[in-house]
């Protein structure tokens, strides 16, 4: 079965985009209970790891959506101003285990997720990363709420750059 673990950063608008997020997946068949809804005001980076490997290592082949709303930076999400979760950290904490890993990062600086993974050697064939901006670019926000809107309306999904790291042809 499907899990999805959702990560607010600290503005309502963060906040809201993931309970949109969440309710679109419960709606789409993923149970309430395989949903870990997390805000970034009340979580450690240490806890998140923590949750983000045993979601990781779990032995099953279901896939595990990891999506990210908030503030990033070159080199991580900024859960304030003081506190960043590394794209390096990222990466090992979802290295362990087989199952397919997605990860849908809308935040400025968003593929810059892409080098920690290729650094850390995940692969591309378990792992997908969809971005809201290049490296080198910052965003107004809004990927999720127009992968919802399109997905609920089977309608193809083109915002922002394309989806080029894990792509399968």
């Amino acid at each position: 079965m499907p899990q999805a673990i959702l990560i607010a950063g600290n503005a309502e608008r963060f906040a809201e985009t993931i309970d949109g997020l969440r309710r679109y997946l419960e709606m789409s068949g993923v149970g309430k209970k395989r949903i870990r809804d997390l805000r970034s005001a009340y979580l450690s980076e240490d806890i998140l790891e923590a949750r983000l490997t045993m979601a990781a290592s779990e032995r099953t082949s279901a896939p595990l959506l990891v999506a990210f709303c908030g503030h990033g930076s070159l080199h991580g999400w900024a859960f304030d101003d003081v506190r960043v979760f590394y794209y390096a950290r990222l990466a090992e904490a979802l290295a362990p285990g087989r199952r397919p890993i997605t990860v849908v990062n809308d935040c400025c600086h968003a593929m810059a997720m892409a080098e920690a993974f290729e650094k850390r050697g995940l692969s591309k064939s378990r792992f997908s990363i969809i971005a809201a901006a290049e490296a080198d670019e910052t965003t107004r926000g809004g990927l999720v709420p127009n992968v919802i809107d399109n997905w609920s309306q089977c309608k193809p999904n083109r915002y922002g750059p394309e989806l080029r790291w894990g792509v399968r042809n």
